[in-house]
């Protein structure tokens, strides 16, 4: 869904494809033989070449080490896996990013990978979070866009499918 609009936007189908870092249970999801990428992933599956220079702290690439490599500026949650947007995780993201988006798409709250109130306290009230669940309303910032509107968007766990 996200590439559709990127290349609606202009960009070529790879182009789109490679603002994307996918992970899975064992990591960064590369074209090693070792990543084993299942059929849907192989589009987005990094060269092993680009991230062969990289500092690892344990098996594999971690969402730490793409966040503290890659600097994105956008997290998007869909794996189930409750506390993965770790607060090292989203403070190192924000010390590059001025307002960082951040969804943690997963359901329940229970499977969610972080907290709106966390993610708030995390960025010191900068980032843009859309999480799936719904939670206690908590006071943030708007996001606005180029026109000066408030952002309103509506997000669905399909994001994530790419």
């Amino acid at each position: 869904m996200m590439v559709d609009v990127m290349t609606r936007e202009g960009l070529s189908l790879d182009e789109a494809r490679r603002r994307f870092w996918v992970t899975d249970r064992s990591g960064l999801i590369t074209d090693d033989p070792a990543s084993n990428p299942r059929d849907f992933q192989v589009p987005y599956a990094r060269l092993a070449v680009e991230v062969a220079g990289w500092s690892s702290q344990g098996d594999g690439i971690t969402l730490a080490d793409i966040v503290r490599n890659a600097e994105p500026t956008m997290l998007i949650g869909t794996s189930t896996q409750p506390a993965a947007f770790t607060e090292q995780i989203v403070r190192q993201m924000a010390s590059k990013v001025e307002r960082p988006i951040i969804m943690p798409l997963s359901n329940p709250t229970s499977k969610c990978e972080a907290l709106p109130k966390d993610l708030i306290r995390w960025t010191e009230g900068r980032a843009w979070s859309r999480p799936a669940v719904r939670s206690r309303p908590s006071h943030t910032k708007v996001a606005l866009n180029r026109s000066r509107k408030p952002t309103t968007r509506s997000s669905s766990p399909a994001s994530g499918l790419g």
